[in-house]
């Protein structure tokens, strides 16, 4: 009876037999084709093949070899549906369970995987799909896993999704999608994302094909929560586009808001008093607040709680607000992160600590759009900077931003015509002439005419959407003015300041060019105040302060 047992039970077994017959089997289809009982042809090529493996790996091929269909007893089938080398991949996998896939590749692969019943093969692509899954292919993603019922990476997708949409809707995918997918998506997004980022990406979406999406921009902007946009973006931006004046149910929603929110001085000066303007940090006056009235008259204000050399400033409605900066000139003294801000409108005003930069930075550059506040450059401990970042004074946060293309710090940062205009600067190897302009709809950096002077340290202003680039440094002190017409993109050299500065700071009254401060050649701290005549393109020097100002910064 024991013998009996033995005898029935499995001895000496090849446990990679299995797989041994099947490398045979695959070198029968490419090589002499002994066994091989079936040709299959795609675009004038023939693959042997042999019907028991085909048939039973692919209910496809399954269903045709099983049938009373007339490719069962056919020695060619043609399969016009797919190529010669995606048919070729389809056989090794069947063969080897072995697939090469790629980014270019895989949706092939996954079209003919469905289409020959492969579910292995693709839940092999599935796979790979979400491995390789990035805010640049989620959409396309997302949309092949609809196609092609792929839960997980569909699960994978809209994650991604929700936690990129600013890079999604930039991208030229999101262009593409259906009413309902961009629907869905808005639905899914995070409470966290840019309002203003959601407008502009329906905006662009309807646009791409505004005759035959204009329908359903009335729709897609409910998504959009107006109350968390600033009011001056509201009326600069949004109350002048057509798709939104020219729907009822827009204007209505949009002027609701315009009218409840609390900004009724949205078209006043952002100061108390418009001929003023005001100093903030600088060295020797690291902690200095003061206000300087059209005589030139200074007026100390409450001071800054921290030493801010290197700050950057700008206001937004009523409030001005002090970015960054350190205890001592350079990387070294302990850039800050934090921000401050003063509302100048109230009677006994006080400075109030607000959001965090993502990054602390000294000597970067700022300037106010569409009431947001951008941040760029600068340095820290780390060295130069390229990043960029931007604060939203409603939600009290910052965002970070697309990299400007150099890392640079003691530039200028100016607003002109809705584009943000980033102009010269240095790093530890070269002083920069170089200008680049963002542009905030698609987050990105490009260049324009540089200037006609290396210059870091330097002044910038607008006026009459003319930029002026006013003194900095470049080996030595500099008095060259430079003035960049946008339009035509050109700059021309204007005259010279009576005292060469690096470093000052410049600002605009009754639209003249004041500059004030800085240093000069001996490091001397200069107190002299000149004026610019666009008459006959000169520097008068109109008066001195009291207080120095050295890497302060004027805001007006």
């Amino acid at each position: 009876m024991q013998m009996a047992a033995n005898r029935d039970k499995p001895s000496n077994v090849v446990s990679e037999h299995g797989s041994h017959m099947l490398n045979l089997l695959n070198e029968d289809r490419n090589g002499p084709h002994n066994f091989c009982d079936l040709k299959l042809q795609t675009e004038g090529q023939d693959f042997y093949v042999h019907k028991c493996i085909v048939g039973i790996s692919s209910d496809f091929f399954g269903s045709m070899l099983r049938s009373e269909m007339q490719e069962r007893y056919a020695e060619t089938v043609p399969i016009p549906s797919t190529t010669v080398v995606r048919l070729t991949i389809i056989l090794d996998f069947i063969y080897t369970g072995v697939v090469s896939l790629n980014c270019n590749n895989v949706y092939d692969v996954l079209g003919d995987a469905d289409y020959m019943q492969l579910q292995k093969l693709k839940h092999v692509c599935e796979t790979f799909l979400v491995e390789n899954i990035s805010p640049e292919n989620c959409l396309k993603i997302r949309s092949y896993s609809q196609r092609f019922r792929l839960d997980d990476a569909l699960e994978k997708a809209d994650h991604v999704i929700k936690h990129n949409m600013t890079r999604v809707l930039r991208h030229d995918d999101f262009l593409q999608l259906t009413h309902d997918d961009v629907k869905d998506i808005m639905m899914k997004k995070s409470s966290q994302i840019p309002q203003d980022t959601i407008y502009h990406g329906i905006v662009r979406w309807v646009k791409n094909n505004e005759e035959n999406r204009r329908d359903f921009f009335t729709n897609l902007f409910s998504e959009i929560d107006l109350v968390r946009l600033p009011n001056m973006f509201l009326q600069d931006v949004v109350l002048t586009e057509d798709l939104v004046s020219s729907s009822p149910d827009c204007l209505k929603a949009l002027l609701q808001v315009l009218f409840t929110q609390v900004n009724p001085q949205r078209c006043a000066s952002p100061y108390k008093d418009s001929s003023c303007s005001w100093a903030i940090g600088g060295v020797g006056t690291e902690t200095d607040f003061v206000q300087i009235d059209e005589n030139f008259n200074v007026t100390h204000l409450p001071k800054l709680n921290l030493k801010r050399i290197g700050a950057t400033v700008s206001a937004v409605k009523q409030r001005i607000y002090v970015i960054g900066g350190g205890s001592t000139l350079g990387f070294k003294g302990n850039p800050h992160g934090s921000v401050v801000a003063y509302d100048v409108s109230a009677s006994r005003g006080k400075w109030t600590v607000v959001g965090t930069m993502k990054v602390a930075r000294q000597h970067a550059a700022s300037a106010m759009l569409n009431g947001y506040i951008y941040v760029t450059g600068g340095g820290n401990q780390s060295g130069y900077l390229s990043s960029c970042e931007r604060y939203d004074s409603v939600t009290d946060s910052w965002s970070l931003l697309n990299e400007m293309n150099e890392q640079k710090a003691f530039h200028a940062l100016v607003n002109v015509k809705g584009g943000l205009f980033c102009i010269g600067g240095c790093n530890e190897h070269r002083h920069f002439a170089s200008v680049q302009r963002y542009d905030h709809v698609t987050d990105t950096w490009c260049d324009v005419t540089p200037m006609g002077v290396a210059r870091s340290g330097l002044a910038a202003v607008v006026l009459d959407d003319m930029i002026y680039a006013i003194g900095g440094f470049s080996g030595k002190c500099l008095s060259a003015v430079e003035r960049y017409d946008p339009i035509h993109d050109k700059w021309k050299l204007l005259g010279n300041l009576n005292t060469a500065r690096n470093r000052p700071s410049a600002f605009i009254r009754n639209q003249k060019i004041y500059v004030i401060g800085g240093q000069d050649d001996t490091r001397n701290t200069l107190r002299s105040i000149e004026v610019y005549n666009r008459h006959d393109d000169t520097w008068t020097v109109c008066s001195e302060t009291i207080d120095t100002h050295i890497e302060s910064v004027v805001s007006m």
